[in-house]
């Protein structure tokens, strides 16, 4: 063995555990990250709605709840679900074997770490194999539908509590969660409302984050309920917003050009440009992205409008250079007038392009940003003038070009931002970055007041 006889003998223990912990963590963050890959990658390429299932492995085939979860798996794989299980006996070989039956898709998320729970593996059409407990536990949910629980053990009702806290939080997208075992979970609820609930470490809103039913039929008009808008624009549910939103528009028109004075710094803002007067969510928006560090980074603003957001954040952030684009081509004279006024024409571009069509393919950024006009309108709407590209959105048509886009043109670690407000579908907004590949992170939001409230909120979308 070797020895160093300049390390004091009472630090050299210490010492030596510093080294092996950093050794460890290297190689935990390695199979954490290799783990979290896997599953993105197996979950990418499965298009149908999943359910994932939950529950005991300890209980026989042949008991009432195995039985039930074979039912109900049998039932959802026949409409098209695919069920989520964790690939072991139990209440999950029963949703393996009704999902199997049924010809459906079966994904089994194995654990390496639990005894007992391997089973034949002809039952599933895909598998993966977890060491690493809570990254399993990510898997499962964040491709699912809706979260089912039959009566288990700890790793079940904590899975439950896991899962109810996420949608609480709004760290994860609220789906339906479904406790099925009425008599197994009462006594549970009883504590919950009688304890946390009466001494206020719970909302009775959290009551509205679960349904506790055992009747199969029921389970699943809950869950189609859920699934059958997800994905789907529905333009009647913003009839009202859009005609309060006209109206806004409209004292927009008449303003015609004028004057804006923001932090010190005057803008103009041309007839036929959105104005930073109407809707104050850029504010919201521009004041939170001033907290970040973007010293010496590249920027690129979508929609860039009069230019105030992005020839602000340039004088407050230290950026490097800004690229500033547009479809409106008042908007493009407008944002080059107030470039040409802090004569910043060497730092900032100002380009007029339909999204990235006009971005050169080899350009990458640091950060992309976009104030989305977040309403949405029907596919074959017909924009009255150019003010009013600055809050309609045929189809998401521009929203979903966006999405698919925006990563080729980011440099690595780059960031993607996205000013979304609730007067949009945000549903949908959530649908189409799960599609795109992206984990939604909210930034910050702020009520405003435009005739009704509205809440703006600053999104990151984070690639997978």
């Amino acid at each position: 063995m070797l020895k160093n006889k300049n390390i004091n003998s009472k630090r050299h223990p210490k010492s030596f555990t510093i080294v092996n912990e950093q050794y460890i963590a290297d190689i935990i963050t390695k199979e954490i990250s290799r783990e979290v890959k896997d599953s993105l990658e197996l979950l990418r390429d499965i298009d149908v709605p999943l359910i994932a299932f939950f529950g005991s492995a300890r209980v026989a085939d042949d008991s009432s709840h195995a039985q039930l979860a074979r039912l109900l798996a049998f039932e959802l794989g026949k409409k098209g679900y695919g069920i989520i299980s964790g690939g072991g006996p139990g209440i999950m070989k029963g949703a393996s074997l009704g999902a199997k039956e049924a010809g459906a898709l079966s994904v089994a998320m194995k654990t390496k770490m639990l005894p007992g729970e391997k089973i034949m593996d002809d039952l599933f059409t895909h598998e993966i194999f977890y060491k690493w407990m809570f990254v399993r536990r990510f898997a499962m949910s964040i491709r699912s539908h809706a979260l089912v629980f039959f009566p288990g053990g700890l790793g079940t009702v904590n899975e439950f509590f896991e899962y109810a806290m996420l949608m609480q939080t709004g760290i994860v997208e609220k789906a339906p969660i479904i406790l099925l075992g009425k008599e197994f979970y009462q006594s549970l609820l009883d504590w919950m409302k009688n304890y946390q609930l009466n001494n206020n470490y719970i909302s009775k809103v959290d009551f509205e984050l679960f349904h506790v039913e055992d009747n199969i039929n029921k389970i699943i008009e809950i869950i189609e309920n859920y699934t059958r808008d997800y994905g789907k624009l529905n333009f009647s549910k913003f009839i009202k917003q859009n005609n309060i939103s006209r109206e806004v528009l409209q004292n927009n028109r008449d303003l015609g050009q004028h004057a804006l004075i923001y932090d010190g710094y005057e803008f103009v803002v041309f007839d036929q440009v959105f104005s930073p007067k109407v809707f104050n969510g850029w504010r919201v928006f521009t004041q939170r992205l001033t907290k970040e560090n973007f010293i010496g980074k590249d920027l690129l603003e979508i929609g860039s409008g009069t230019g105030i957001t992005g020839l602000y954040l340039y004088q407050k952030n230290g950026f490097n250079s800004v690229v500033l684009s547009d479809i409106n081509p008042y908007a493009v004279a407008n944002s080059r007038q107030n470039v040409s006024k802090f004569g910043l024409e060497t730092k900032v571009k100002v380009v007029e392009s339909n999204v990235f069509d006009q971005i050169p393919k080899d350009r990458k950024f640091d950060v992309i940003y976009w104030n989305y006009p977040w309403l949405p309108e029907e596919k074959e709407y017909q924009y009255t003038d150019e003010v009013d590209r600055g809050l309609f959105d045929p189809n998401y048509q521009y929203l979903k070009k966006y999405l698919h886009e925006a990563k080729s043109f980011l440099k690595p670690k780059g960031r993607i931002f996205l000013g979304f407000g609730d007067f949009g579908d945000i549903d949908y907004l959530t649908f189409l970055t799960k599609r795109e590949g992206y984990i939604l992170r909210e930034l910050t939001s702020e009520s405003g007041s435009e005739g009704i409230k509205v809440k703006f909120i600053l999104y990151e979308l984070i690639p997978e």
